[in-house]
């Protein structure tokens, strides 16, 4: 079931205010990033008692906490200030002091009762290669077992500004499932692509936001990056199956996608619940994806004879 809920700070500034008009509106859930302009793992004892009366006096709930952590923080762990011209809060520091940050939220987390903890993938200062997310899976495991001792999952920020921008497949890339984990989250995407009648994994969000939330000048459900089908996102999620194991389920969910290449002649942007085709036929984010995994499900082939 699809429950509303908005970004506190993106309802005004004034944490009150942003509560008042929340329950106002009825909705039901809220994600907080910054709290009395203070961003959330910076909150001491005092502050986070006083927020968890604010939440329960509004009756919200939270449903991430948002965190800045490994936002403005070098792979390299290099002394050297990040520049950031813009009015989005964020932690800055080294490595050390983001963990520390971590471990802080995670507490905080705990008494709020916030069901995830976001972060991101250390800010990207060049191209993203393999060693580079061998090397941003190491930095982030400590965390992720800081995480699973509080029982608290961790919420990659799909951030262009980072290392890691893809969200779900990326978080695989990284290490940061386990095959476990994977397995539930094939399993719900399976789910959402026969529910929604997607042609594809390549489906972007389900379920899409409502018209009548977005508004009208966003596109509408199942349409561009509302509910759209997109190659290039989930040719990426085909390519950690392959790397992970899962090929026989990896082939299957490919098959729809290279069938529609040649179906159409081209390689699309995104499609239509229908399986119509838009946007430009020489997408090179979608060539790129498939070609890649073709080439990951010959070599697997060759290791398999």
């Amino acid at each position: 079931m699809l429950r509303l809920g908005a970004i506190a700070n993106e309802l005004s500034r004034s944490t009150e205010r942003a509560f008042t008009m929340a329950q106002e509106w009825g909705l039901s859930e809220i994600e907080l990033h910054t709290v009395w302009e203070k961003n959330i793992e910076m909150l001491n004892n005092g502050e986070v008692g006083r927020l968890k009366d604010l939440l329960h006096k509004h009756q919200l709930h939270l449903c991430c906490l948002s965190s800045t952590v490994f936002l403005r923080c070098h792979l390299d762990d290099r002394d050297e200030p990040i520049e950031w011209h813009t009015s989005f809060l964020s932690i800055d520091g080294r490595y050390a002091e983001h963990l520390h940050a971590l471990e802080r939220c995670l507490a905080i987390a705990t008494e709020l009762e916030a069901p995830m903890v976001r972060i991101f993938g250390f800010w990207r200062t060049g191209p993203t290669l393999e060693e580079t997310f061998q090397e941003a899976a190491e930095r982030i495991r400590p965390g992720i077992r800081m995480a699973e001792a509080a029982g608290i999952p961790l919420a990659l920020e799909n951030c262009p500004h980072t290392y890691f921008d893809w969200g779900t497949a990326i978080a695989i890339e990284a290490g940061i499932l386990n095959n476990e984990e994977i397995s539930k989250v094939l399993s719900q995407m399976k789910i959402n692509v026969k529910q929604s009648g997607a042609p594809s994994i390549g489906l972007t969000v389900y379920p899409p936001y409502p018209e009548e939330v977005l508004g009208k000048n966003v596109s509408p459900p199942y349409h561009y990056q509302n509910g759209g089908d997109w190659t290039w996102f989930g040719g990426r999620m085909i390519q950690q199956l392959i790397a992970n194991g899962f090929v026989e389920e990896a082939y299957t969910l490919a098959k729809p996608m290279f069938d529609r290449v040649l179906e159409n002649n081209g390689f699309y942007e995104w499609y239509k619940m229908d399986g119509t085709p838009e946007g430009s036929a020489n997408f090179k984010g979608s060539a790129g994806v498939l070609a890649k995994s073709i080439a990951m499900f010959q070599a697997w082939a060759q290791q398999h004879k």
